[in-house]
């Protein structure tokens, strides 16, 4: 009986305490599941279609050696392809083309909207790979092009049913996740780097910033060039300057003074110096007048009275009383200028007016540079060799020459001399210039690039195509797919005013970026 008894308290006891255990169990799956709820709080449950960010949206690329297309879906106007044809080399829009478009059994006509092509496509708005043939007639020329156009769908994001879902996570359920019928479609279509570093740029954007790309030659021996600073200067021969010989004011000729940029010719008046003399200089001067004034009356009746005695007296005298009177009118001449009598200031050269500083009423000291009168069709550019030994092979090697101003015009020069006295510690070289020199200013500052008997090996590509990339490097872009470049650093060499020749880097047959390069190399 005792035993009995000890048995029911023992699975009384048991019972008890698988309850509590039961309890806590359920206790704790209640703060599990509050603790889940929380950590998906702010979440959108709901049966709504979110799109993945792909970074660049759907878009069809093709490619041949005379065109290269690029199409991009969109949803606007019910669905349709926006179709980029270009040149495969210069990358320049074509314009005016037949482009025929071939889905399946089915083919249409794309339209021409301004500089591209639009092709009315209902289908893109379905998710899908379709392939595309696009037949293209331009003038003389035609093609065929193909290419596939792949539009993801967007993912179906369900609702949790019950707090189990949190317990399970729908992944281990086949049915979670599924694919809608919706396309993703006009996504943002900016410029960027990618992931692998070479940059996206849209066809669009392309053909708003004027990018355009050129096919590489072979590589060939091209002369190197060494660069100069130099700066536009005068003909001595075909320039002049006007200068004050004395103290003196300014005065204006009959219709004025020349202004900056007029004409002139050799022997024009330009303007008038009154001589300044000084109140004591002026007493001496009239007295100094006054006494060659009288002895030119004295001489000339002298000369009167001997002319009238030319058969009594000897020749001699009346030759002596001639010179002396002569050597009287001269002494005076000397000072009728200081006497009031203004002085013409004459252009001592045909030219332009590059300098005018005068004024009417103006004083100036002597040596003062009133005028300045340039040839524009007859300039020099004087450069500064700082490379000592490089001087005497310039002289005796190639006598032409170019060189570039800071706004980009290029200058055809040829040698002229080099200076035998350094300045600066460098040696002035001399060059004419044969080209235009119109709209040039003296001191213009200019880079000289003159050619050295050193040629080397390489592919010659527009300066305009190398650039200096974030790391420091120069480098060219590489135009390796329709909407895609990739920076290539190159080794290069001077080659003339508007090329620079690459020797490692890049081959021949790329397209590369010639215009626009800059640009490309700003996108972030």
């Amino acid at each position: 009986m005792l035993n009995r008894t000890a048995a029911a308290e023992v699975a009384k006891s048991l019972a008890a305490k698988a309850h509590l255990l039961l309890v806590c169990s359920v206790f704790i799956a209640i703060l599990l599941t509050s603790s889940l709820a929380m950590a998906h709080g702010g979440e959108d449950h709901g049966n709504e279609e979110k799109a993945v960010d792909l970074g660049i949206g759907a878009r069809v690329a093709a490619s041949s050696e005379l065109y290269e297309i690029a199409g991009v879906p969109t949803a606007a106007g019910g669905g349709k392809l926006v179709i980029h044809l270009t040149d495969f080399w210069s990358n320049k829009p074509v314009k005016g083309a037949k482009i025929d478009v071939t889905l399946g059994e089915t083919t249409a006509q794309a339209s021409i909207v301004q500089d591209h092509y639009e092709l009315p496509a209902p289908w893109v708005t379905k998710p899908g790979s379709y392939a595309l043939t696009f037949s293209v007639v331009a003038g003389e020329n035609s093609d065929l092009l193909i290419g596939t156009l792949d539009i993801p769908a967007a993912s179906i994001q369900h609702t949790h049913e019950s707090i189990w879902d949190h317990i399970v996570p729908r992944y281990l359920n086949s049915n979670a996740s599924e694919k809608s019928t919706v396309a993703i479609l006009d996504l943002p279509n900016n410029p960027r780097r990618v992931a692998d570093g070479s940059i996206f740029m849209p066809k669009a954007t392309q053909a708003l910033l004027g990018v355009e790309t050129q096919r590489t030659p072979q590589a060939r021996p091209i002369s190197k060039i060494m660069s100069f600073a130099g700066q536009i200067v005068t003909d001595p021969n075909k320039s002049g300057i006007v200068q004050s010989l004395l103290n003196g004011r300014i005065e204006p000729p009959e219709g004025g003074f020349p202004v900056i940029g007029s004409s002139v010719e050799e022997g024009q008046v330009l303007a008038y110096l009154m001589p300044r003399v000084e109140l004591v200089d002026q007493s001496d001067i009239r007295q100094t007048t006054g006494d060659l004034d009288r002895q030119i009356r004295l001489a000339e009746a002298k000369v009167a009275r001997y002319d009238k005695l030319k058969n009594v007296i000897a020749e001699s005298l009346i030759t002596d009383a001639h010179t002396e009177l002569d050597g009287l009118k001269a002494r005076r001449a000397e000072i009728k200028p200081v006497l009031g009598v203004r002085q013409p200031l004459i252009a001592p050269a045909s030219g332009i007016i590059a300098v005018a500083n005068v004024t009417a009423g103006q004083v100036v000291d002597p040596q003062t540079t009133l005028f300045q009168i340039v040839d524009p069709h007859s300039l020099f550019v004087e450069a500064l060799a700082f490379d000592l030994s490089a001087a005497p092979g310039i002289e005796r090697g190639v006598r032409t020459a170019s060189a570039v101003t800071s706004d980009g015009r290029k200058l055809s020069l040829e040698f002229a001399g080099r200076g035998l006295s350094l300045r600066q510690q460098a040696v002035p070289l001399l060059y004419r210039i044969n080209s235009d020199g119109e709209g040039l200013s003296l001191g213009q500052p200019v880079t000289v690039d003159v050619p050295v008997e050193e040629p080397v090996k390489a592919i010659a590509v527009p300066r305009s195509s190398v650039v200096r990339t974030a790391n420091g490097q120069l480098s060219v872009f590489v135009h390796v797919a329709p909407e895609r470049f990739e920076a290539r650093p190159v080794v290069t060499e001077k080659v003339d005013a508007d090329r620079v020749g690459i020797t490692a880097g890049i081959d021949a047959d790329v397209r590369i970026v010639a215009r626009g390069a800059e640009l490309v190399n700003q996108v972030r």
